[in-house]
C-alpha cells in the first residue's frame, strides 16, 4: 500500500469531472515499480486499479454525493438556469424523473443565474463606451427531506417554496452570492424568499412574459435590506458609475451592525437584474437603479472637509442614461460632479489655550468660502485614494475665501483639496500637507511649494486677546503661503488646521536703507510658536533664508567691497529685524557663503572674530525719516591671495538714508584699508599689488565713484623675466603698468613690445609680451592673462622662402573654488611657397600645415592642419589650379575625432571656366575608457600596459564565429579544413 511520503512520478492524465459523460483517468508510478490508474466515474464514483505485471480489479476508493450540474433551459420565457447540489442525493422516480433529496444535514440546492449586471464607462461626450460583465450570481436553498424534482418546473417550484441561506453552513457549502453591481457581493438576510411563476406566464395577447424572479423580504415585503461584502479587485481601472466607491461600500458594509442597504426592488434574469437600493452612512451616501442588468441611474454622495482651512464639504457625483439629440439617439451614461460647501464659514482660536499652539501659526480669526456650490466639475483624479483637487475645463478652481485678522478683512483666491472623510483625522495631515504644498497637476505640470497669495495690507499677525493685536504684532504683509498641520479634533470632527508656511514681510527701515522696496520670506518662529505659560516671546518672525535681509544693494552702490551680506536672522515685535543667536556671533551667522571681497576672498574666512554686529538705526521723524546702517570690522586674517596688515587693516560700511526738502536721499560708503594682493598665491605670485585704502561711495541718481591708494605694484616669481627684458630692450618701453579704472574693474597691463629682428635670411616680427591683472568689483574672480602674441596678430618667422607663425594665450584665475587655468589657446603654423616662370607657362606649389589647441574651461579642442596646392598657366589662356585640404580635430571632451577633407579643382580656358569641389567628412569615436579621455591622454605607460595586459586575448575570428547557443562554428570551420 503507498503511503504520503511514497515518490510518486505524474505519467498524465485528469481527474476534474464537470458533467461526468466520459472517465477521466490520472496515471502516476511508484519508485517499486507498480503504475497506479485512477478514474472518475459518471462524476460522483473514484475508481482505481493498479499494474504489477497484471492488470488488478477496479476498485471503489470513493462516492461523492453532491448532485451533478444540471442546466435548467425553458425557452418559452427564457429561463436558463444552472442546478446543482450540496449535501444531496439523487434518485429516480418510477416515472424516471431524477429527483434529489438532503444525504446530510446542511443540504443545499445551488441555483446559478447568468451575469446579472453590466458596467459601462461614462462618457462626457462619446456615443460609445467600453464595458465589463459581472461574474454569475447564484441562490443556495436550504432542503429538506422533501424531495426536489430535477425539472424546470420543479426546481423553479422548490425556489419559490425553499428558504435561502444567507452565510455559509458549518461544513462549507456554498451560500447565496449575488454580484450585484459589478465587482460588488451581496449578501441577503436570512429568510428571504423568491417570488416567481414556476409555468411560462402568457398575456391574453398571448405574448409571453419573461421568466424573473423577485427577491422579497421574509413578511412578504418587497422592501429587504442587505449587506455589501466584499468588493472582487479591479485591474481595468474603467470610469464605471461606481468605480473606486465600491471597495469603500464593502467596507461600510461589514462594518455595519445591521445590513445597511435598503432594496426597494430586487429581481433576477436572465437578461441581468432590477435593482433599487440607497443606503447612508455618515461618510457616504449611495443610491443605484438598474433595469435588466444595465445602470440608469447612480448617485454618490461622499463627505469630507476642504483642505487645509477644514470647511466641511460634500462631493456629489450623479450618472444619469441620456438620449443624445443626435440621429441615430444613443442613451449614453452621463455623470455631472457637484461640489457642495456645507460649512461656509469656520471659526479659529489664537492659541491661548493649553495644547493649542498650533492655532498660533495661523492669524486669522474666521474664514469664508465661497462659492458654496461648485457644478461641472471634472472627474475626480483621486491623490492616494483620499483627496482631490476640484477642476473645471482642466484648471483648478480656485474658491474665494475672504479672512478676518482683528478687524481687517483680507479677500484672496486659493485652490484647495476636497479630502474624504475618511482622511480627515490627525494622522493624515501630513500627507495632505504635502499633496497640497506640491500643487494642482494641470496642464502636465505642477506647481512647487505651497500656494500663495498676495495679501497687501498690514495685519495683526498675534492676537494678546480676542479682541486686542499683540504689541508690535502688526506687520506689512505681501503674501502668505498657506499649509496644513494636525491638531485636535475640531468641532466638525477634522482633524486638521490651517497655518500659515511662509510669508513676504516688508521692512521699512530696510527698504529706506536699500531704495527698494524689498520684502523678505518669513515664518513663525518656534520660540512664538512653542511658547506656554501664556508668554508672548519678543521674537516674532524667523527669516527663512540666510541672506532674506543683506545689504547687497547697498554695496553695489560701493562695488560690493564691503557689502557684509549681514545674516539677519529674525524680527523682533519690539526691536525690528536683528541678527538672532548669541554674541559674538559666528562669522558663517554674519555672511552668507558666497560673500566675497573683490569677487574672491571669502568674507567668513578673512573676518575670524566678529566683535560688532552691524547696527541698524532708525528715525521716524516727521516729514524727514531716516536710516542708517554703520558696520566695521578688524581684518586679521590672511586668505590667498589677500593679506591683510595687522592691526590696521580694516572694512568699514556705511548707508544713510534720509528725506531732505522732501525728496529721498541715500549715500553709501565702502573701504578696505592696508592689505595686499598677492596673485595667485604668496607661494607663487605672479603680480603683487599694494594698497592703502581702496574706498568707494555711492549716491542716489549718480554713478558710484571709486578711489584707492596704490602703495606698490610689481611682478614677481616667474614673470620676473617680463621686467628683465624691459630693461634689456630699450624699445620695448618703460614706465611700470598702465592702470585702468572703472566702476566694476580695476585692469592693470604690464606690455612688452620686441623690435622686428632681421639677421640675413631670417626675420622675426610682430613679437609682443602681454601680463594682465583684472581685479573686480562686481563679484568676479581676480584674473590673470598672459598672451605671447595674439591670435588677431601672431608673430611671424621667415627663412627664405620658408615661413611660419604663432600665437599663445593664458587665462588664470585666482579663488579658492574658482582658481587655476581657465583659457588656453594656441597655435603654430609653417609652410613654403615655391613659383616658376618659363615664358610660355608659369606656376606656383604651395604646402602650410599647423596644429591649434584650444581648452576654455573644461572643453578641449586639438585640431591640426595641412593645405596642399598649385597651379600651372600656358600663355595666360589656360589655367588649371587644384587645392586639397585636410583637417584633423581631436574632442577630448566627447573622445570623438572629426576628419575633414576638401579638393577643389578649378579650370580657365578663357572664355569658359570650370570648378569642381568633393567634400567629405568622417568622425570616429574613440574607445570606452574607464579613467575618461582626459585622463587617458595623460596616463602613464606602465598604466596602459597594465591595462593591455589585463584584457582578454581572443582571436578575432574565433570571437566572430563562436560558441552560438550549443553549437561550435569555430570548431566546424576548423574541421572542415583539416577534411580537405
Amino acid at each position: 500500500m503507498w503511503t504520503e511520503s511514497t515518490p510518486w512520478e505524474d505519467l498524465g492524465g485528469d481527474l476534474t469531472a464537470d458533467d461526468g459523460t466520459a472517465p477521466h483517468l490520472a496515471a502516476v508510478h511508484d519508485e517499486a515499480g507498480p503504475t497506479h490508474v485512477f478514474a472518475v466515474w459518471a462524476g460522483t464514483a473514484l475508481m482505481h486499479r493498479r499494474l504489477d505485471r497484471t492488470w488488478s480489479d477496479w476498485q471503489l476508493i470513493d462516492i461523492w454525493a453532491d448532485v451533478r450540474a444540471y442546466q435548467a433551459l425553458r425557452p418559452e420565457d427564457l429561463v436558463a438556469l444552472t442546478v446543482r447540489g450540496s449535501g444531496l442525493r439523487e434518485r429516480v422516480r418510477a416515472d424516471g424523473v431524477v429527483e434529489v433529496l438532503a444525504a446530510q444535514p446542511d443540504a443545499r440546492l445551488v441555483v446559478e443565474f447568468p451575469p446579472q449586471h453590466i458596467a459601462e464607462t461614462v462618457s462626457q461626450t462619446d456615443t460609445t463606451s467600453q464595458a465589463r460583465i459581472a461574474g454569475p450570481s447564484r441562490l443556495a436553498f436550504a432542503v429538506g427531506q422533501e424531495a426536489v424534482p430535477l425539472t424546470v418546473d420543479g426546481v423553479l417550484t422548490a425556489m419559490g417554496r425553499l428558504p435561502l441561506v444567507a452565510t455559509p453552513g458549518t461544513t462549507g457549502a456554498e451560500d447565496t452570492r449575488l454580484e450585484l453591481p459589478w465587482r460588488l457581493l451581496v449578501q441577503l438576510p436570512t429568510g428571504a424568499h423568491c417570488a416567481h411563476h414556476a409555468r411560462p406566464a402568457v398575456g391574453h395577447d398571448g405574448i409571453t412574459e419573461l421568466w424573473h424572479s423577485r427577491i422579497t423580504h421574509p413578511d412578504g415585503a418587497d422592501a429587504l435590506r442587505v449587506r455589501p461584502v466584499k468588493a472582487l479587485p479591479d485591474e481595468s481601472a474603467l470610469a464605471t458609475p461606481l468605480g473606486r466607491h465600491a471597495a469603500t461600500i464593502a467596507a461600510l458594509g461589514v462594518q455595519s451592525a445591521d445590513p445597511p442597504v435598503t432594496v426597494d426592488r430586487l429581481i433576477l434574469s436572465a437578461f441581468g437584474a432590477w435593482f433599487d437600493a440607497s443606503a447612508s452612512w455618515p461618510t457616504l451616501d449611495w443610491t443605484h437603479r438598474t433595469a435588466m442588468g444595465r445602470d440608469h441611474y447612480v448617485r454618490v454622495l461622499t463627505r469630507g472637509a476642504l483642505f487645509p482651512f477644514g470647511h466641511r464639504a460634500a462631493f456629489v457625483e450623479v450618472t444619469e442614461r441620456r438620449f443624445d439629440r443626435r440621429t441615430p439617439a444613443v442613451a449614453a451614461l452621463r455623470t455631472t460632479r457637484t461640489l457642495i460647501v456645507t460649512e461656509p464659514t469656520r471659526h479659529y482660536g489664537i492659541g491661548d489655550g493649553a495644547g493649542r499652539a498650533y492655532e498660533r501659526a495661523f492669524p486669522f480669526q474666521e474664514v469664508s468660502v465661497e462659492p458654496r456650490q461648485l457644478t461641472d466639475l471634472d472627474p475626480a483624479v483621486w491623490l492616494s485614494g483620499k483627496a482631490f483637487w476640484p477642476t473645471q475645463s482642466g484648471a483648478a478652481v480656485e474658491f474665494t475665501l475672504r479672512a478676518r485678522a482683528d478687524r481687517e478683512v483680507v479677500d484672496f483666491r486659493l485652490p484647495m483639496l476636497f479630502v474624504d472623510d475618511a482622511a480627515v483625522g490627525t494622522s493624515h495631515a501630513a500627507s495632505l500637507d504635502a499633496e497640497y504644498a506640491g500643487g494642482p497637476r494641470t496642464g502636465g505640470r505642477r506647481a512647487t511649494g505651497h500656494p500663495t497669495r498676495e495679501i497687501g495690507r498690514r495685519i495683526a499677525l498675534a492676537m494678546k486677546t480676542a479682541t486686542q493685536p499683540l504689541e508690535g504684532a502688526v506687520q506689512e504683509v505681501r503674501s502668505m503661503s498657506f499649509g496644513g498641520t494636525g491638531a485636535a479634533l475640531a468641532a466638525n470632527g477634522v482633524g486638521f488646521h490651517p497655518r500659515v508656511t511662509r510669508m513676504e514681510v516688508a521692512l521699512p527701515a530696510v527698504r529706506q536703507l536699500i531704495g527698494s522696496s524689498p520684502t523678505v520670506p518669513v515664518e513663525f518662529s518656534e520660540a512664538f510658536l512653542t511658547a506656554t505659560g501664556g508668554r508672548r516671546p519678543e521674537v516674532l518672525l524667523a527669516l527663512l533664508e540666510p541672506k532674506v535681509v543683506d545689504f547687497a544693494a547697498a554695496g553695489a552702490r560701493t562695488g560690493m567691497v564691503a557689502a557684509p551680506n549681514m545674516a539677519v536672522t529674525e524680527i523682533s515685535r519690539l526691536a525690528g529685524p536683528i541678527a538672532g543667536g548669541p554674541f559674538p556671533p559666528r562669522p558663517q551667522d554674519m555672511f552668507a557663503e558666497d560673500a566675497r571681497l573683490f569677487g574672491v576672498i571669502s568674507l567668513r574666512r578673512i573676518v575670524s572674530v566678529i566683535t560688532s554686529r552691524p547696527q541698524i538705526t532708525w528715525s521716524d521723524t516727521v516729514g524727514a525719516p531716516s536710516a542708517k546702517l554703520t558696520w566695521s570690522e578688524k581684518l586679521t586674517t590672511a586668505v590667498e591671495p589677500f593679506h591683510p596688515k595687522t592691526p590696521t587693516s580694516q572694512v568699514f560700511l556705511e548707508v544713510l538714508s534720509q528725506v531732505v526738502a522732501g525728496r529721498p536721499q541715500l549715500r553709501t560708503t565702502g573701504e578696505v584699508t592696508d592689505f595686499t594682493l598677492e596673485i595667485p598665491t604668496r607661494a607663487s605670485a605672479l603680480v603683487v599689488l599694494t594698497f592703502k585704502k581702496v574706498r568707494f561711495t555711492g549716491d542716489s541718481g549718480a554713478n558710484p565713484s571709486l578711489t584707492f591708494e596704490l602703495a606698490d605694484a610689481r611682478l614677481a616669481g616667474k614673470l620676473n623675466f617680463v621686467k628683465t627684458l624691459a630693461e634689456k630692450i630699450p624699445q620695448a618701453g618703460r614706465g611700470g603698468p598702465r592702470v585702468e579704472i572703472s566702476a566694476l574693474q580695476i585692469r592693470a597691463t604690464y606690455t612688452i613690445a620686441v623690435p622686428t629682428l632681421g639677421m640675413g635670411v631670417f626675420t622675426v616680427q610682430n613679437l609682443a609680451i602681454r601680463i594682465g591683472l583684472t581685479l573686480s568689483l562686481a563679484q568676479r574672480p581676480i584674473e590673470i592673462d598672459f598672451a605671447f602674441a595674439t591670435r588677431e596678430r601672431p608673430f611671424l618667422v621667415t627663412v627664405s622662402g620658408f615661413g611660419g607663425g604663432g600665437y599663445l594665450e593664458l587665462g588664470v584665475s585666482a579663488g579658492e573654488s574658482d582658481g587655476g587655468l581657465q583659457r588656453f589657446v594656441g597655435g603654430i603654423e609653417f609652410g613654403a611657397s615655391v613659383a616658376m616662370n618659363f615664358g610660355v607657362a608659369e606656376g606656383e606649389v604651395h604646402v602650410f600645415g599647423g596644429v591649434v589647441f584650444v581648452k576654455k574651461g573644461s572643453t578641449i579642442e586639438i585640431t591640426g592642419y595641412l593645405r596642399i596646392g598649385g597651379s600651372v598657366s600656358v600663355l595666360g589662356l589656360i589655367r588649371v589650379s587644384v587645392e586639397l585640404t585636410l583637417s584633423l580635430t581631436y574632442d577630448v571632451e566627447r573622445n570623438e575625432l572629426h576628419g575633414s577633407a576638401r579638393l577643389v579643382i578649378t579650370v580657365d580656358l578663357t572664355f569658359w571656366s570650370t570648378s569642381v569641389t568633393l567634400e567629405c567628412h568622417k568622425s570616429f569615436k574613440g574607445p570606452s575608457l574607464a579613467a575618461g579621455p582626459r585622463d587617458a591622454l595623460t596616463a602613464s605607460a606602465a598604466a596602459r600596459q597594465a591595462s593591455e595586459d589585463a584584457a582578454p586575448r581572443t582571436s578575432t575570428v574565433e570571437a566572430a564565429l563562436g560558441p552560438d547557443g550549443s553549437s561550435f562554428p569555430w570548431q566546424t570551420y576548423c574541421r572542415a579544413f583539416a577534411k580537405e
